[in-house]
């Protein structure tokens, strides 16, 4: 793969509600590595890398900005009062192209906030992608009369703060992890139900979890092999075992709902006996919820994610990385990195 850091020219403002954004802070999420991943080059031509199954080969001469969100200072504005107003404020955005010392940005853009002064660059970095999304399946579940959910890979960045939310709701949630370091995370933030996807007692902690919680909606960011199915078959068991009545040959009737919203395993998704007949396996995108008509408006989503940056909404970071560094060790970034989370400062680092 090729990447590399080039002298672009500055973005300058041409519309009444464009802000030109000095990055101080912008994270590396799982997301960027998706769209990076679909850079990967191969062949005699450039430096090749081994990268895992899924990973798109694009054309030579093919090259694209990256980094979904960040935030920064803003150092010249269009003539629009509410522009003008946010001159040497701090606000966060996604550009997608936010790898980089100085980016453009519109005040009218629903991904796009001003930060109180209160808050750091640092605590002001992750304002979209993680906290939108835990927003977003908060509004699914509502939405689609489900009353508890099930999340994998929970110990992560997302999933923390999916814990803390769901208690601040008064909503029941099923942790799913692989390791019992990662079970303790979660218990020290008060978690409840945290399954340990390896233990002897897996299958049925599961059921147990499920049947307590009256789960029937889950949000899988692993993907592969047959977790999907797992949590459909401890669902359909928990409906049973809380008086739900189950057809012999059809099962029960209560909808079972999994979403896919990550990709961490490479290994395709299987279905397993057991699930009923009732149940649904999909799809879910951040960017495609606030889309549909159902969906809660995208303003007040990053209104709550605003209002709990220091607490909710707060995220971890390992290593501070210069643009420079990520020439160089970009590429291990895409090894997972819960605790050790990147945040790239493209201006200098940042406390």
């Amino acid at each position: 793969m090729i990447y590399s850091v080039q002298d672009l020219p500055m973005p300058v403002v041409k519309g009444p509600n464009d802000v030109i954004v000095k990055i101080e802070a912008t994270p590396i999420n799982p997301s960027d590595l998706g769209s990076i991943g679909m850079m990967a080059k191969f062949g005699a031509k450039g430096p090749t890398l081994d990268l895992p199954d899924g990973f798109k080969a694009v054309p030579d001469g093919f090259s694209m900005q990256s980094g979904n969100e960040g935030c920064g200072i803003v150092v010249a504005a269009g003539t629009s009062a509410e522009a003008q107003a946010l001159m040497g404020k701090r606000v966060a955005c996604a550009t997608g192209k936010m790898y980089a010392q100085y980016a453009k940005a519109l005040t009218t853009s629903p991904m796009f906030a001003a930060i109180p002064d209160e808050l750091t660059a640092l605590e002001s970095s992750s304002v979209f992608v993680n906290p939108l999304t835990v927003v977003g399946f908060i509004d699914t579940m509502r939405t689609e009369g489900h009353t508890a959910i099930v999340h994998t890979a929970a110990a992560s960045q997302l999933g923390r703060m999916l814990a803390k939310y769901c208690q601040q709701l008064g909503i029941g949630l099923v942790n799913i992890v692989r390791k019992e370091s990662s079970a303790q995370v979660l218990r020290d933030l008060g978690e409840k139900h945290v399954i340990v996807s390896t233990s002897a007692t897996y299958e049925a902690d599961l059921v147990t979890a499920i049947t307590e919680t009256k789960a029937t909606l889950g949000f899988d960011a692993v993907r592969g092999g047959s977790l999907a199915a797992e949590i459909i078959i401890a669902m359909e068991k928990a409906l049973v075992a809380n008086g739900e009545h189950a057809d012999p040959a059809y099962g029960t009737f209560k909808l079972k709902q999994v979403y896919v919203y990550g990709g961490l395993s490479q290994e395709n998704c299987l279905l397993k006996s057991g699930m009923g007949m009732t149940w649904q396996v999909g799809g879910w995108i951040m960017p495609g919820h606030y889309r549909k008509p159902t969906a809660g408006k995208l303003s007040d989503a990053v209104s709550i994610a605003v209002k709990g940056l220091k607490t909710t909404f707060s995220t971890t970071f390992g290593k501070h990385l210069s643009l420079d560094d990520m020439v160089d060790g970009y590429m291990s970034t895409l090894v997972s990195q819960t605790d050790a989370k990147f945040l790239v400062c493209p201006n200098g680092d940042i406390v």
